[in-house]
């Protein structure tokens, strides 16, 4: 069995798991352009005075030099941070990195244990590509923070390498500043997770491996360390899950590695093991909006509305207590309503799920709110009105025209209009010739339609577009299987998808499935219950319920369909699987 995965952006993971780690940081960027409040320094005579006035009303009229000037030789005189912070801001305004660099120096030399005149200092560095001043920089930072210190700037340093325009030049700046300090019996476990999110962001990924490992030998519950093995788990390395684990099983738990472990194992269909993550944290109250949401949605996806529904009313009333929400919470706040919308439409109430559909916020997205009224509409047997909605949608640009028409092939695949979603498909592959993902689709189409020489053409072109994609190799092997044809290529080919994704649920029920079609049912037994302790999916029921009739285990059987069918009552194969052996009448 196959099923469409979509793999989250490492570098985009990494930056957002460590973001959110150090969301108090004040690892700073490069110096803003605000005025400081005051003085440090209590005793400003005339002359400081008036270098202060002459500076900001030169500042205010864009005479930069003059500004500069005046602003510098008062912070030198009075030996203030403040006015070498605000001369720094002035040279950045007039866009002189130098000036900015001579300023944010004097500031340090001055003040050699001031922690933000080494971050602002930094930042500018790595802005201006002076790599090895910015290395040096930040090896002095490095000595003067704490440890939780130390995790705050291992949460921003990512970013703050992004400015470095040669990527080959981040990892060894970063190795030779923070190197030393993975003897550090406190802070060794930060250092090593620093070096290891910086190779891992430039994609070297068996460095990054080999740091997380050293850092989560020297505190394994070092979040950084953690958060940094959670980033692995999306290059498709799995090596560290025991260790994030074994760190989860606390209750207290940081709440965002909880989130973006759980988000990495649905990634995986590991659905039921992503939602065990998330529960445990249900009843904590700073359980966020995205944690929320996440567990809404993999309860949908197992079927289960009344928990999705409970949690996806908790994220809109958490939202509505709001007085002010910015726009990514307005957006989270449409994505709940647009679930409830979705399961009222799974329990047939129509009227409440249009309710819910006019609770979104004017700032929806007007293709998914199309999308899911011309699903309802087809729900109730009205295909052809709410395929006219969805085509007359309008999409001016090039995005917005790939998703229209995503969203037209998923109206027809969902109400089994298989042969208007193939000849879509065909279409859309001409429109965007080479395009991998239409021609995997329409493959797969042409498997439910019957046409298995177009399947085998489409999903060989896949594997060739995409070689190192499992998606196709499961398909087509999982097709010869269940037709029992040619079971040797199909091992092979499902064997090529299980070295790419070991424990993908799906996969695994292809493997059990050619394992029973080969005669193999003990064997067969054992993968398809992996795969269904991983992820309850109706199909994977069907084909675990047959094996245990085949092994003599009827009752069993009959239990694990009936299973199934409380997941999804309506699957073709359990379905299809329960009419052959009429078991349940």
């Amino acid at each position: 069995m196959d099923k469409p995965t979509h793999s989250l952006s490492t570098h985009w993971l990494l930056g957002a798991l460590l973001l959110a780690l150090s969301a108090c940081s004040s690892v700073a960027a490069p110096p803003q352009t605000s005025s400081p409040t005051a003085v440090a320094n209590s005793s400003m005579d005339a002359a400081l005075m008036y270098r202060i006035l002459v500076g900001e009303m030169a500042a205010s009229g864009e005479i930069y030099d003059l500004a500069f000037g005046m602003m510098l030789q008062g912070a030198q005189s009075a030996q203030d941070p403040v006015l070498y912070e605000r001369a720094a801001q002035i040279a950045m305004q007039a866009r002189s990195g130098a000036s900015a660099l001579q300023a944010l120096t004097a500031w340090q030399k001055n003040f050699p244990s001031s922690i933000e005149a080494a971050q602002q200092k930094l930042g500018l560095e790595l802005l201006l590509q002076k790599t090895g001043d910015a290395s040096e920089t930040l090896s002095g930072l490095a000595k003067l923070l704490s440890p939780d210190q130390l995790i705050e700037l291992g949460g921003t340093l990512p970013r703050l390498l992004e400015r470095v325009q040669k990527p080959q030049e981040r990892a060894p700046l970063v190795r030779r500043a923070i190197g030393p300090l993975v003897k550090d019996p406190i802070r060794g476990a930060s250092a090593y997770a620093i070096l290891g999110a910086t190779a891992l962001q430039v994609g070297d990924k068996s460095e990054a491996l080999r740091d997380a490992t050293f850092a989560l030998q020297k505190s394994p519950t070092n979040r950084l360390a953690l958060t940094l093995a959670v980033a692995l788990l999306d290059t498709g390395e799995w090596a560290l899950q025991p260790q994030i684990e074994r760190y989860l099983s606390a209750a207290d738990a940081d709440l965002r590695i909880r989130y973006y472990y759980a988000r990495a194992l649905a990634q995986m269909h590991q659905n039921k093991r992503a939602l065990e993550v998330l529960e445990v944290a249900q009843g904590n109250p700073n359980l966020d909006l995205t944690s929320l949401l996440l567990m809404a949605t993999l309860n949908a996806e197992q079927k289960n509305w009344a928990r999705a529904k409970a949690q996806a009313q908790k994220a809109v009333e958490q939202v509505t207590a709001i007085q002010e929400p910015d726009p990514p919470t307005l957006r989270d706040r449409n994505t709940a309503i647009l679930l409830l919308a979705e399961i009222a439409q799974k329990e047939k109430k129509w009227a409440e799920a249009e309710q819910w559909l006019a609770q979104a916020d004017g700032d929806a997205d007007p293709l998914n709110l199309a999308f899911r009224k011309s699903s309802i509409l087809a729900s109730q047997g009205r295909l052809d009105e709410a395929k006219r909605l969805l085509a007359g949608q309008p999409a001016d640009d090039p995005r917005a025209q790939r998703r229209l028409m995503w969203m037209r092939v998923q109206l027809l695949k969902d109400h089994d209009a298989w042969d208007q979603a193939y000849e879509l498909l065909a279409q859309a592959s001409q429109r965007y010739p080479g395009e991998a993902d239409w021609i995997y689709t329409q493959g797969m189409v042409a498997e439910r339609l019957g046409r298995y020489a177009d399947m085998e053409r489409l999903m060989r072109r896949h594997m060739e577009l995409e070689p190192e994609d499992h998606q196709a190799r499961n398909a087509l092997g999982y097709s010869l299987a269940d037709r029992g044809i040619r079971l040797d290529e199909a091992k092979s080919l499902i064997q090529a998808a299980l070295t790419i994704v070991p424990n993908d649920p799906f996969v695994l029920d292809s493997w059990g499935w050619v394992l029973f079609r080969s005669g193999d049912l003990v064997q067969a037994e054992k993968v398809l219950m992996q795969a269904w302790l991983s992820r309850a999916d109706a199909e994977i029921a069907a084909h675990l319920g047959e094996v245990q009739w085949a092994l003599g285990r009827r009752d069993q059987a009959r239990e694990t369909w009936r299973q199934g069918l409380a997941l999804d009552a309506e699957n073709a194969t359990l379905r299809s699987t329960l009419a052959r052996f009429d078991s349940l009448r």
